[in-house]
This record gives structure tokens, sequence and C-alpha cells, in this order.
């Protein structure tokens, strides 16, 4: 679990539960090791541990040396935590809805969630909190992430990319094998200066965000530093047969191509 993604879980007691199973990933550590770390009394930890027995039945594996008990907890039971308390956070609820459909009706967080209008506000407002690193903002009503479209493109490639380990953002034309096999056949040399990840997401992010409705417009200083090269026009004859082949979506603004050859 990176610490990007576990900024995300705004609720206290999922934050904290979250900190645990990444204290438990790592070497055995006792009771009083684990609430030291986490700044929390011990009957919380206590707590916790019940909760993750509540969902994952001996998820928690204990050993005994010298007359104390040390805890962790193997990858498989670890991921299988994660994804309960994943569901359980709003967040990830929000942007898996606006990323799929660009808005959101707040009613559906609220009884989702058994949100009063007073703890929905105040949830809002640490999400807020933290999206402001990101220069985008939610706003209501309906729910929509506002900001300039390279803002909420570049914040989506995050998040896709580092929750990619979890079944979050998924997608049913899932056709990027294609997609990445047809750039290493013709770009061996740009695939291997990127993570194949990144690129994948990012035109993964792209595609979803043309389908909305949401195209991209750079400045004239965004756009420098592209050479018009028979590569650059190779690239773009790649996307733009991917795109439609998959997506439907016709003629892209020349800017597409910039902002995913340059940002790739």
């Amino acid at each position: 679990m990176n610490n990007f993604l576990i900024d995300f879980f705004i609720n206290k007691s999922n934050h904290r539960k979250v900190r645990l199973l990444k204290e438990l990933s790592t070497e055995p550590k006792d009771i009083e090791t684990f609430a030291d770390k986490l700044a929390v009394s011990k009957e919380t930890i206590r707590k916790d541990f019940s909760y993750f027995a509540d969902v994952q039945p001996d998820a928690i594996i204990k050993t005994t040396e010298l007359n104390k008990v040390f805890y962790t907890c193997s990858p498989q039971n670890k991921y299988q935590l994660m994804l309960k308390i994943i569901q359980e956070e709003p967040s990830f609820f929000i942007f898996k809805h606006l990323f799929s459909h660009d808005k959101l009706d707040v009613t559906k967080i609220l009884t989702t969630f058994f949100f009063s209008e007073s703890t929905y506000a105040r949830y809002l407002k640490a999400l807020n909190h933290l999206l402001c690193s990101y220069s985008v903002k939610l706003k209501n009503n309906p729910l929509i992430l506002t900001g300039s479209e390279l803002n909420i493109r570049n914040f989506y490639n995050k998040l896709l990319y580092f929750s990619r380990e979890y079944p979050i953002f998924v997608n049913d034309l899932f056709f990027y094998d294609d997609f990445i096999a047809s750039l290493k056949e013709q770009f061996p040399s740009y695939i291997a200066s990127y993570d194949a990840n990144k690129i994948l997401y990012r035109f993964k992010v792209s595609v979803k965000r043309l389908s909305l409705g949401h195209t991209i417009h750079l400045s004239d200083k965004q756009r420098e530093g592209i050479v018009r090269c028979d590569d650059y026009e190779l690239f773009k004859k790649q996307i733009a047969r991917l795109t439609k082949q998959y997506f439907q979506l016709h003629d892209l603004p020349e800017d597409e191509f910039v902002f995913f050859y340059r940002h790739a």
C-alpha cells in the first residue's frame, strides 16, 4: 500500500486500519509497538484486530517468543482486508463513479454510507483539502470534479496508477494488451524509456475523458518540445487507429496527441 492511496482514506478509522495493515506487512510486532507507531491505545489495536478477524478469519498470524505475542499478516490476507476497507471508504466510491459517469447524485453517497448532510459536508471539506495538492476540487450538486482538463487528467492518472493493485476502476473494454503490444512493436525505444503501466493508464484516462466529451487544450508552452518527426506522425496514426477501433473516437484534436506523446 503506497502513501498516495493511504491519503484517500479520509475516514479516521479506515485510515488507521490501513496504516496498521501496512505495519503488519513488515516484520512481526507486538501490540505495544503497533500502538506506539500509530499513536493509539492498545485497546484500539485489539479492536482493529477483531475487525480484521470478522472480515477474514485467521488473517492475523500470531507467534509467541519470550512470553510476548507478535502479530503479522500474509500478503494474500492483507489484500482481502484492503478490498473490504476500500469498499467502506466513500472517496473511492466517489471517484469510481465520477471517472465513469462524470457526475454523481449526492443522495447516493448519503444513502450508501448512511451519512447525514453535516457528516457529508465535513467529509467533502476534508477530501477537497487533499485535492488542493492536485489543483482540482469537488463541487455540489450533482457532485463533479472541477479544474483544468490537464489537472483532472493528471489526477486520474495518478489515482488509477497507484490503485492498480485493486479492482477499483474496472473497464469492460480492456483491450490494453493490444495497445501496449502495438506500441512495443512500433516504438520499442519509447516503451523501454517509460513505465508501461503509466503509459497504459494515461491512455485509459484520456479515452475515458474523451468519451465523456472532454477535450484537452494546451498552451503554446505546453506544446513545446514536440518535434513533428516521422516517429511522432506514426505514433499519431497508431493512437488514432486504436481509439477508432475500440472506442469509436474519430478525428482527435492535435492537442490530444501532443498531450499523450509529451506526458507518457
